[in-house]
């Protein structure tokens, strides 16, 4: 079979066509996906702000709780285990002081080195105490285990409510995971 010069540029046009057509569709699908990465990212940082925002507000509340103002029982309940949590970290900054051969000064809470008969911030004099046996360490790390567990116990929120109270924020999030299911679906359209 012999080409003329005609069957060529219409072969010629043919293949202009469909490669526009080919770079028209994937430069929309490149649109549609880059829209839908915007929207997601948009949702990552909203979330984000939102668990700062939580954090900040649980910062002020705690705070006030601390200034002695009134807060919500449920609020004062939650600050009253930050501060056993905090109490306790303290406890155990200070076994970890002891374990490294220090202790502190009784009158200024300077840490003092083993062996020393002065704090050499105050000059108080130093008592050397006896060591704790090892039996009451672990036993007061015990009760403190339990009186945790006990607290996450009564603090869990079971998923139903989880849901009850995120109900507007579910309903944002459909609607947007609608309009990318709706996006991502004209994706077979092209």
């Amino acid at each position: 079979m012999k080409f003329t010069l005609e069957d060529l540029e219409q072969l010629g046009r043919r293949v202009a066509d469909t490669l526009t057509e080919a770079a028209d569709t994937v430069g929309k699908k490149t649109e549609e996906v880059i829209e839908v990465q915007k929207i997601r990212s948009q949702i990552s940082m909203l979330r984000r702000e939102n668990e700062k925002a939580f954090q900040d507000m649980g910062r002020i509340l705690y705070t006030k709780y601390q200034d002695g103002e009134s807060v919500d029982p449920s609020c004062a309940a939650l600050c009253e285990e930050i501060e056993k949590h905090m109490e306790a970290i303290e406890e155990y900054e200070k076994k970890l002081v002891e374990l490294r051969g220090k202790g502190f000064c009784k009158e200024c809470q300077t840490p003092l080195s083993k062996g020393m008969a002065y704090c050499p911030t105050c000059g108080a004099k130093v008592e050397n105490e006896e060591e704790p046996a090892e039996e009451d360490i672990f036993e007061s790390e015990s009760i403190f285990e339990e009186e945790t567990e006990e607290k996450a116990e009564e603090t869990v929120v079971f998923p139903e409510e989880m849901e009850e109270q995120h109900e507007p924020a579910k309903e944002v999030e459909e609607d947007l995971e609608d309009l990318v299911d709706s996006l991502e679906g004209k994706e077979g359209e092209v």
